[in-house]
């Protein structure tokens, strides 16, 4: 059987050859084809995917491919050679809206042609972009859906020549002929079929009439033939003139005088056989078209998504004999489903219903994503930081002595413009911490200086560090600096979503490609992709068997390894978004002169060497945490602080020593942090003095106190020992000695008020209740007198003029009833 490479599919299909070749990933080829001297994989019909095989039996329908099987037709069609699209009517004769139109067409839809193929362009995008290039063209705009059937009329077209500049393959569907000149016919004709004339005058379109208009004008035409015959003109010359006339002024019957020709001698033949059904449309009678139910549709497809796993013959077979009769009278149980109702249930909802089903991210990679453009963002505008895990395995010495093999934890900032590499750092940690989070981003920062913009991952350590991000309070003070204290903007990428970076995991790719070839490469996921080799090895080296560094390299070899990984890398040219330049090429083309960033000096190398905190001094000292540890500071200064708030600087690399400064800067003072002495210090040599000198640190808080306390005192006295003292003194100056004894009734001074105030509100309840019930009782008479019923919020709520109507009301009918 014929074998046909994915470039031979992808133009029949009107594809680019990758989005074949993603439908043959899991198809291994049945051979291999010479193609312009070149050596191409190819595979028979019977081997390819069945999505693919459905889009060629489609095409093969669409181009009426004859074969005795579905895979016949879709050989055939594959063996057909390419053809340029023509239009049915030469350029020349196609009326200038037409043209106009096209040429419209064709500037708003060729730049988008031209970047279908561009992966920074997301679907959504194009559409976009698309439909507003359309809108300024034609001056209206049109749906998005519109929009995509153009591009793909217009790609489909092309037939994949890629001749984007061709005016034909923009040309509407249904084209009109330019309006004949009046002097192409001649006087004497067109008084002679002036009745035709009028005809064509009256078409609701007279440039393509509909086709009941079109059987009128064959009548009416062929009529005038007759009569002219009877006049005494022979029927040759009869039939010219009546064709001459016609394809001057109806040339939408036939585009060439041949073609007229025989359509007249076919039509005057059926017609002077009184035939006049011979002069219509013959295709009306083709057979009745297959108006399936709705609920079979909807029945496939769900059994398609929900049981079959997207199987749409599947579904077919199965569901069968649960279909409407007017289904199964019309096509018979069959190992596929029938062509039309396969293009009901529709592919493309089925495909995008099993990825939702099993979650959005599937479906999201259907979707698509939106592709950012880069366009005007240069160097050092963006740098974007992320984590991943070395590839690489290495042994790393513990302190004990002991092996451990690992795949050190790597944090990568890179600049978004030129894709440079612009800052690292690496551990042996299980995961990324903040500490080298930090790290590899004040890294780029003493390199390159500071961008205007920082954008980090949005996960645990990314987004949730407050040495990262930064802290105020509910006033908007500083509480914890983050890295925006240097200049920059902190921003977030989506949770969840790879894409948002796609620049920095495409460079991640990159690196781990460059390891496989390096010692201790343990595969993308090493539980699946790691090589027997590399499990040998592992064993060896933990049975201490071999040295470790036979197989594998140190952490410091490692480092260096890495610093000439991202050397090369950084020297490399690109040829996707950089176009053949390296990234230290781009880094250095992409600066903007006009808006420098912030240059490195010693203030800023200072900054990046602490730690920034803002911290409440309260009687026992100050407690903050840095990097996830718990600092604590006594004595010094900070007693006399206390209750005050004052920023704690801390080095990055050394936390023995804390800075202090005054929220103004003013004042500045360095105290040691607190240690831990050991539990058992007392029963230790003498000469340990941990336990003493944090004793002595909280000796100076409580003195602080001790001597502020005797200070306001001294200055303002003791009230408790003036007041004993007082009191003392006139009880021994009263005469008669000591009061007698006698029992009084304490009442606490604010438990008095609250008793007061509960007597007026019972009187103000009283008072209310009282009003309440006379109005009800004066809208009850009322209603009584009159058979007028009030409501019962307006009986409740009588106002005083009210009231007093409703009793002089009443005080009026006693006296009437009295007389």
């Amino acid at each position: 059987m014929t074998a046909f490479t994915a470039k031979q599919i992808a133009d029949v299909l009107g594809i680019t050859s990758r989005s074949v070749r993603k439908y043959l990933l899991r198809v291994s080829p049945d051979g291999a084809l010479i193609v312009s001297g070149q050596e191409a994989a190819a595979w028979t019909i019977a081997r390819l995917p069945e999505s693919l095989r459905q889009r060629l039996e489609t095409e093969a329908v669409r181009q009426r491919c004859k074969g005795a099987s579905d895979e016949q037709q879709i050989e055939t069609l594959l063996a057909m050679p390419r053809q340029r699209y023509k239009p049915e009517i030469a350029l020349d004769k196609i009326s200038d809206a037409d043209i106009s139109a096209a040429t419209k067409l064709r500037e708003s839809l060729r730049p988008w042609l031209i970047r279908q193929h561009d992966s920074s362009l997301s679907s959504s995008e194009l559409d976009a972009a698309g439909v507003e290039d359309y809108r300024r063209q034609f001056g209206n705009a049109v749906t998005t859906r519109y929009w995509r059937e153009l591009f793909t009329r217009t790609i489909q077209r092309d037939n994949g020549f890629e001749e984007w500049n061709r005016l034909e393959i923009y040309l509407p569907d249904r084209l009109k002929l330019k309006d004949t000149p009046t002097a192409a016919v001649s006087a004497a004709l067109a008084d002679d079929f002036e009745d035709l004339e009028n005809f064509i005058a009256t078409c609701a379109n007279p440039h393509n009439p509909s086709d009941p208009e079109r059987v009128g004008l064959w009548t009416l035409a062929f009529s005038k033939f007759a009569e002219l015959v009877r006049a005494g003109q022979t029927a040759k010359s009869a039939s010219r003139r009546v064709r001459q006339f016609l394809f001057f002024r109806a040339q939408f019957l036939a585009p060439t005088r041949n073609a007229l020709r025989m359509a007249f001698e076919r039509k005057l033949d059926q017609w002077q056989r009184d035939n006049p059904d011979s002069l219509a449309d013959g295709r009306r009678g083709n057979g009745d078209r297959a108006e399936y139910p709705r609920e079979d549709v909807h029945c496939l497809r769900h059994s398609a998504v929900f049981k079959n796993g997207g199987r749409i013959d599947s579904a077919w077979r199965e569901e069968w004999p649960r279909l409407s009769d007017y289904t199964r009278q019309r096509h018979p149980r069959s190992r596929k489903c029938p062509r039309a109702l396969y293009q009901l249930v529709n592919r493309v909802k089925v495909d995008a219903l099993c990825a939702r089903l099993q979650g959005r991210r599937a479906l999201r990679k259907i979707v698509g994503s939106v592709t950012r453009n880069t366009d005007g963002i240069h160097a050092m505008d963006r740098f974007v930081a992320d984590d991943w895990t070395s590839n690489v395995e290495i042994a790393y010495t513990n302190r004990d002595g002991s092996i451990s093999l690992l795949q050190p934890q790597i944090i990568t900032v890179m600049d978004f413009a030129s894709r440079k590499w612009v800052g690292w750092a690496m551990s042996t940690d299980g995961g990324p911490t903040v500490e080298l989070v930090c790290e590899a981003i004040l890294d780029a920062f003493r390199r390159h200086g500071v961008p205007r913009k920082l954008c980090l991952e949005n996960g645990w350590v990314f987004g949730r560090s407050l040495n990262v991000n930064g802290k105020v309070d509910d006033e908007g003070r500083t509480l914890v600096a983050g890295l925006a204290q240097y200049g920059c903007t902190i921003s977030h990428f989506d949770k969840m979503s790879p894409t948002s970076k796609g620049e920095l995991e495409k460079s991640f790719d990159i690196f781990q490609r460059q390891m496989e070839r390096h010692p201790g490469y343990a595969g993308r996921l090493q539980i699946l992709d790691a090589a027997d080799s590399f499990k040998k090895e592992q064993r060896l080296i933990r049975a201490g068997k071999v040295d470790a560094t036979k197989y594998r390299y140190t952490f410091d070899g490692f480092v260096c390894v890495m610093r000439d990984l991202i050397a090369q890398y950084n020297a490399t040219p690109q040829y996707g978004h950089l176009k053949g330049v390296s990234p230290d090429e781009a880094f250095e083309a992409l600066k903007d002169p006009a808006d420098p960033p912030i240059h490195f000096n010693n203030e800023l190398y200072w900054m990046l060497a602490n730690e920034r905190y803002r911290v409440q001094v309260t009687a026992g000292g100050v407690v903050f945490r840095h990097y996830g540890r718990k600092i604590q500071v006594r004595g010094g200064e900070l007693p006399q602080y206390a209750g005050q708030e004052l920023w704690a600087l801390v080095e990055r690399g050394d936390d023995s020593l804390v800075t202090f400064m005054t929220p103004d800067y003013c004042r500045t003072f360095t105290v040691e942090t607190c240690q831990q002495p050991s539990a058992d210090e007392k029963r230790m040599v003498s000469g340990s003095s941990v336990l003493a000198g944090e004793l002595k640190k909280i000796s100076q808080h409580m003195r602080a106190v001790d001597d502020e306390l005797k200070d306001l005192a001294g200055e303002f006295g003791n009230p408790r020992a003036d007041l004993l003292a007082k009191y003392n003194r006139e009880a021994a100056a009263r005469p008669g000695g000591a009061v007698a004894a006698t029992r009084a009734t304490i009442i606490n001074p604010a438990l008095a008020d609250s008793a007061q105030q509960m007597q007026t509100q019972r009187e103000t309840l009283r008072a209310q209740q009282k009003k309440s019930q006379n109005s009800q009782r004066l809208a009850r008479r009322f209603s009584e007198s009159t058979g007028v019923v009030l409501s019962k919020p307006a009986q409740e709520n009588l106002q005083p003029d009210e009231a007093r109507f409703l009793a002089d009301y009443l005080k009026g009918n006693l006296k009437k009833d009295a007389q």
